[in-house]
């Protein structure tokens, strides 16, 4: 048990002996064991006290010097440590206090103490790492400042020669950046014996060391070597900041887009920069300094602290701009350096206001937005935000809705789709509309269309959703859907009848045009069957009076035949004018106006009606037709495209409304023009019957509108033409009064011929 309470001291260097209260030795360490070869006891009891002593040795005839402290434990035993003094005890001074008597061996003994206990003292308190060794290689003293020195050191194995000079010998060869250290350290000590050596040695951690070597004497006796490593590391990084600041202020001098202001031992640097930020010239801020400007001091605190902080500053024009100051006080060479930076901040200080603003602005318009808003994550589909009108719209509260995915509250018919536009939309930045349904408060499905993009292009995983509810107007689409349907039938079966009533009302139309033609042949007919009545009772007399004769009969016979042939014609005018026409043509309309024309004549022989029929060529030319003959003039062709029959079928239907309207005028007046150039061709027909009044002019056109009920007017003649002109010829039907009467106009596109 005593063993196990002593055995820590096997971990020091330095020999160490307890001795029991009777001076017998209860235990000894290992380095007492391999340093101290024979002790007298004699000698630690009557020489020396508790507290200090000096013990000599001898090791194969060298006697060693150790001075010894000790102190009681707490079982009364006395704990003894041996430290080395050899190299500062002379050996005529080891002589000296060995045969002295006891009085003199005291004496001496306490100067000898206290002269090591000094100089220990004073060792130990230096800020250089120090390091002494005897002549003999032993380790006499080290200080804490070299143990830190080596305290870098990574052991491979455990120390056992720690007492040993050369052992931190070694220990420092491992750490210096050469492979010659030992080789060096044995030249300095053999070379320089009598003078001090100084060098420098570079570490492979970066530091840098003086190693100052100077031999050891005690009288004139060498007892050791003292090894000195003193750390400039600091100095030798100055001297190169020294060379990089002078270069670096020849730069930041002339740097105009950052304001520096620097003071060190006295020393005010001030650059271009700060001259033109603070429109101050050099001169005035070095001798009033910042304080003058800024309105504040912006030192900051002890070294190694930072002050920043953004001001506005008022230029002198009264423009306020915005400055990023930051000022620091570092140390070099021991003295504070203040180191103020100004830079002009505005652009920044107003795009984070005007962030600011945007930020505020959209978080008020998410917040209380009617429309439901969300923010969820397109790498989990979490959802990370929602707006009042979401919690309201889902039902859930904002902690729960964080805690949903998009999946939870959507059905999409089409995922893979989805996943598609989802991943355009990351990609490409642009957003897109999305069909789909969700799961409401009330627990019903609703059709909603999501309106997804970037909410950011600093942070890409984020999309903004935009959730409109179209189920209502899905539903109401479905419904006019079906409506539209309903009335495309509607529409289909009411065209029908329409298409029935218009060919009833043409029916009509043909009929009524029918009768008046009727009439026309009628007119027609009374002549040629007078004529040929005149011939029969002529042929009578003739025979009577018996003047038949070759001649004769071959007169009445021509005569006859004649009248039969005028005839016949109007008989084919009648059928052709009213020939079904099933396919469209490209016919002369100066044609078929002297077919109608032909017709027309004989009513109005028979009512004493003046007609007047021209023809304008895009020649220049005039021509007016023959009533009798019923010609044209042969210069051109003028083409058009329709239905001839349906053509001829208006035209008579406005030359019959002109004559019933000339038959109670004074001047009885009907024109026929026909008119072209390169594109149209217009077809006038006028009369003098007093115009339309002009209360109902504007609705000469509409069915069953007539001005001559009195007369059977039906009313379908004027609507069934305009109908003809603009569906079927695709031209138009005009009407205008003039002086005197009213004009029908006819324009349609011309065909080349």
């Amino acid at each position: 048990m005593l063993l196990n309470r002593y055995i820590v001291f096997n971990f020091i260097s330095s020999p160490v002996a307890v001795f029991g209260p009777n001076g017998d030795i209860l235990f000894t360490n290992d380095a007492y064991k391999k340093r101290i070869k024979s002790i007298e006891n004699k000698g630690l009891s009557e020489g020396v006290d508790c507290n200090e002593g000096i013990v000599f040795t001898t090791d194969k005839g060298l006697v060693r010097c150790y001075l010894v402290s000790s102190d009681i434990d707490d079982i009364g035993n006395a704990v003894c440590i041996f430290k080395e003094i050899t190299p500062f005890v002379s050996r005529k001074s080891m002589t000296e206090i060995i045969a002295s008597d006891s009085d003199s061996k005291n004496y001496a003994l306490r100067k000898i103490v206290e002269k090591n206990l000094r100089m220990s003292s004073l060792i130990d308190n230096l800020e250089s790492g120090i390091f002494v060794e005897g002549s003999s290689g032993s380790l006499i003293q080290v200080n804490n400042s070299f143990l830190k020195i080596i305290s870098n050191t990574i052991f491979t194995e455990l120390p056992t020669n720690e007492y040993d000079a050369d052992f931190y010998h070694k220990l420092l060869a491992g750490l210096v950046d050469t492979d010659d250290y030992i080789k060096v350290k044995d030249e300095i000590i053999s070379g320089h014996k009598s003078d001090t050596y100084v060098d420098e040695v570079r570490f492979k951690d970066g530091r840098i060391y003086t190693r100052t070597f100077k031999q050891l004497y005690v009288g004139d006796e060498p007892k050791g070597y003292l090894w000195k490593f003193k750390d400039i590391t600091i100095r030798k990084e100055l001297e190169s900041f020294s060379i990089e600041l002078e270069a670096n202020l020849q730069a930041l001098e002339s740097n105009e887009s950052v304001g520096i202001y620097m003071e060190y031992r006295g020393y005010k640097f001030v650059n271009k920069g700060l001259e033109q930020l603070l429109e101050a010239d050099r001169d005035s801020l070095m001798c009033r300094g910042l304080k003058e400007y800024l309105g504040f001091d912006l030192h900051a605190g002890a070294c190694g602290e930072v002050f920043n902080k953004t001001i506005e500053f008022k230029q002198k024009d009264g423009t306020p701009i915005y400055l990023d100051i930051v000022s620091d006080c570092v140390s070099i060479e021991g003295s504070p350096a203040h180191v103020i930076t100004l830079k002009d901040c505005t652009e920044n200080v107003l795009l984070h206001k005007d962030l600011e603003r945007n930020e505020s602005r959209f978080r008020n318009i998410f917040e209380k937005n009617l429309a439901v808003m969300l923010i969820f994550d397109s790498t989990t589909m979490k959802i990370t935000n929602a707006n009042q009108s979401a919690i309201k719209f889902y039902g859930k509260n904002i902690d729960e809705l964080q805690g949903y995915g998009m999946c939870d509250i959507t059905i999409v018919e089409n995922m893979s789709e989805c996943a598609d536009k989802l991943s355009d939309i990351v990609l490409t930045g642009t957003g897109k509309r999305i069909s789909a349904h969700q799961k409401v408060a009330d627990g019903s499905i609703r059709n909603v269309e999501l309106l997804i993009s970037p909410l950011s292009k600093n942070e890409d995983n984020l999309l903004f959703v935009i959730v409109d509810d179209v189920h209502d107007r899905v539903r109401y689409e479905k419904e006019l859907e079906n409506l539209n349907e309903n009335l495309i039938q509607l529409v289909e079966k009411e065209a029908v009848k329409r298409r029935r009533q218009e060919e009833l009302l043409m029916e009509k139309s043909r009929l009524a045009e029918m009768g008046e033609m009727i009439g026309n042949i009628a007119h027609q007919w009374r002549q040629p069957l007078s004529s040929l009545a005149f011939l029969i009772q002529d042929l009578t007399d003739a025979s009577a009076h018996n003047e038949i004769n070759d001649e004769y009969i071959q007169d009445v016979v021509s005569k006859g035949m004649g009248q039969i042939d005028y005839m016949s014609k109007t008989i084919d005018d009648f059928r052709d004018f009213f020939k079904p026409c099933k396919k469209e043509t490209v016919f002369d309309d100066k044609k078929d106006i002297g077919q109608v024309l032909s017709i027309f004549l004989p009513q109005v022989k028979n009512s004493d009606i003046d007609l007047h029929v021209s023809c304008s060529c895009e020649n220049g030319s005039s021509s007016e037709m023959n009533t009798d003959t019923l010609t044209f003039c042969e210069d051109h062709a003028i083409l058009i495209k329709g239905y001839a029959n349906q053509f001829k079928q208006v035209l008579l239907n406005l030359l019959a409304n002109s004559r019933h309207a000339v038959l109670k005028s004074v001047e009885k007046r009907i024109d026929v023009k026909l008119n072209a150039n390169d594109k149209k061709v217009f077809i006038i027909v006028e009369d003098s019957g007093g115009g339309i009044p002009e209360h109902v002019i504007s609705n000469v056109f509409d069915p069953y509108f007539t001005t001559k009920t009195e007369e059977g007017g039906t009313g379908i003649g004027l609507y069934m033409s305009k109908a003809i002109v603009e569906d079927n010829l695709g031209g138009t039907l005009k009407v205008e009064n003039i002086d005197g009467g009213c004009r029908f106009t006819i324009e349609v596109d011309r065909v080349k011929g």
